[in-house]
């Protein structure tokens, strides 16, 4: 079967139409016209001998090969530029690349916006994807290419990967201001009463901060009552406004939340050292432009808070 007439060019429409499910607006993403665009869709639909994009009342929807044909021409574009992005300067103003990140929950609530504002100022073309935590697999996605960059709180971080701090995070207990007993302080004695908020779903997600509770509160004689799991940090300032339960969490996420819930954001009654923020990658990004690029923006933003 002979290879079909296809260039990098129509790989980057194809990725753009696949995202956008617009063709105006895929056109606008790489600086065309809405004609040049249509016919770039035009020439995709022969190529593939699909129609990739499928007009229903709704608007364009992905036909049902689209999205697996789009993933395996992003992933050639994403190896083709980063090996360019390697060999020479990384332009943002001009670039279309697609980084893929992992971030935990105080990533998303403290870092990602002020990175996509960055993003957006310096390279509006650029394309950030962010998957769900995955722990146990931080090593094996950043090696397969499937992630360049994981930023959060993670413990037991495999060895052999880069990493840098970004922030570091103190960790304090927020409260319901109309709680029944915690007014203002929180003795010892109120931790250990009290019911709590535990963060993270175990055994698939167990957070850094509740592996660092874990090993810290038996040496104080405390064992906590944990009657509520949940997958999010967002989850738990809702929670704790409406009931007399407690939890512990980063200090800059309590407050954020604490500006719009009645909450009270109190110190923790005992020492617990401060939780480090990290940036980790894998060594075939070390020295690429582009990714040095990504990691200075995060960098900035730990700066800023």
């Amino acid at each position: 079967m002979p290879t079909p007439d296809i260039d990098l060019h129509l790989l980057r429409c194809l990725d753009a139409l696949v995202t956008e499910r617009h063709v105006t607006r895929a056109a606008d993403r790489l600086g065309m016209s809405q004609s040049g665009m249509s016919t770039a869709l035009a020439r995709l639909r022969t190529v593939f001998d699909d129609p990739i994009l499928v007009r229903t009342p709704s608007g364009m929807q992905l036909s049902e090969n689209a999205a697996e044909i789009a993933g395996a021409a992003r992933r050639a574009l994403n190896e083709i530029d980063f090996a360019m992005a390697r060999r020479g300067p990384f332009d943002a103003a001009t670039s279309s690349m697609t980084f893929n990140l992992m971030g935990s929950d105080y990533f998303g609530l403290m870092i990602l916006p002020g990175l996509i504002e960055r993003v957006r100022a310096q390279a509006p073309h650029v394309l950030v994807k962010v998957a769900s935590p995955q722990p146990a697999r931080i090593r094996e996605s950043l090696a397969n290419s499937e992630t360049d960059l994981v930023i959060g709180f993670f413990h037991d971080i495999a060895d052999g990967l880069y990493q840098t701090v970004v922030v570091q995070e103190t960790l304090c207990c927020v409260a319901s201001k109309h709680h029944s007993s915690i007014q203002g302080g929180l003795s010892l004695d109120d931790y250990a009463a009290a019911d709590h908020v535990y963060f993270g779903s175990p055994p698939e997600m167990v957070s850094s901060i509740e592996v660092m509770l874990e090993r810290a509160l038996p040496l104080l004689g405390i064992q906590r009552r944990s009657c509520v799991q949940v997958p999010t940090f967002g989850v738990m300032p809702r929670i704790l406004a409406r009931t007399d339960l407690l939890a512990t969490m980063p200090l800059r996420v309590a407050e954020s939340f604490a500006q719009s819930l009645p909450l009270q954001v109190l110190p923790l009654p005992f020492e617990l050292p401060s939780l480090p923020v990290r940036a980790i990658w894998h060594e075939r990004m070390h020295e690429n432009h582009a990714h040095r690029w990504l990691r200075g923006l995060v960098q900035d933003v730990g700066r800023s808070l």
